[in-house]
C-alpha cells in the first residue's frame, strides 16, 4: 500500500497527513496511523449483509469500535502485514486497476443546457461521477467564466468549452 508515502507527504508538503482506507478490515488503518497518519477515513456500514457498493470494505459499528480502541492504544497487526503495507514512497496509481478506477472519481459536468456566451454557475455546473470532465478542483475557476460554444446537459466540462481570459492559462 506504500504507506511510507504518508511521512513523505507530511515532510514534503508540511501538512497533517491522513489516510482514506478503502480496504477490508482494520489493519491498513492501524498501519497508516503507525506510519504517521493523523486522520483516518474509514467507511462505516450498519450491517454489511444489507449490501451496497462499499459493503465489502466497510466496517460495522463493532469493528469500528475495535479499530478506534486499537488506534488509541497504538496496537498493530502482525509484523509481516506491516512490512507489506509500508512499501515505498510512491505517488499516483499503484497498478493498472487503480488507474482504471480513477474514472469513479468526481469531475465537472454541465448540469443544464448552456448557450455560447452564457456564464458558468453553480446551477449549470456540477461535480459528478465519472471523472471524464475537468477535475473538481477547478470549480471556482470555472464559475463566472463564459461558455465558448453551446453545450448540452450531461457534457463533461473541458477547457476548450470555456472562453480563455486574459492573463489566465488553461
Amino acid at each position: 500500500m506504500n504507506l511510507t508515502t504518508i511521512k513523505d507527504i507530511s515532510e514534503r508538503f508540511g501538512v497533517v497527513p491522513g489516510f482514506s482506507d478503502n480496504n477490508a478490515g482494520i489493519e491498513a488503518s492501524l498501519i497508516a496511523a503507525a506510519a504517521g497518519a493523523a486522520v483516518i477515513e474509514k467507511h462505516l456500514i450498519l450491517n454489511r449483509k444489507d449490501g451496497g457498493p462499499d459493503a465489502g470494505f466497510s466496517v460495522e459499528p463493532g469493528e469500528f469500535k475495535i479499530m478506534v480502541e486499537k488506534l488509541k492504544k497504538g496496537e498493530m497487526p502482525e509484523e509481516s502485514k506491516i512490512k507489506i503495507g509500508l512499501g515505498r514512497v510512491h505517488y499516483g496509481p499503484a497498478s493498472a486497476t487503480e488507474e482504471h478506477n480513477k474514472r469513479f472519481r468526481r469531475s465537472l459536468f454541465v448540469a443544464k443546457d448552456i448557450k455560447k456566451g452564457e456564464r458558468f454557475s453553480p446551477e449549470n455546473v456540477r461535480s459528478v461521477r465519472p471523472a471524464f470532465g475537468l477535475d473538481t478542483k477547478h470549480f471556482d475557476e470555472v464559475v463566472g467564466r463564459v461558455a465558448s460554444a453551446d453545450i448540452e446537459f450531461g457534457t463533461p466540462l473541458s477547457w476548450d468549452l470555456i472562453e480563455k481570459e486574459e492573463n489566465h492559462e488553461v
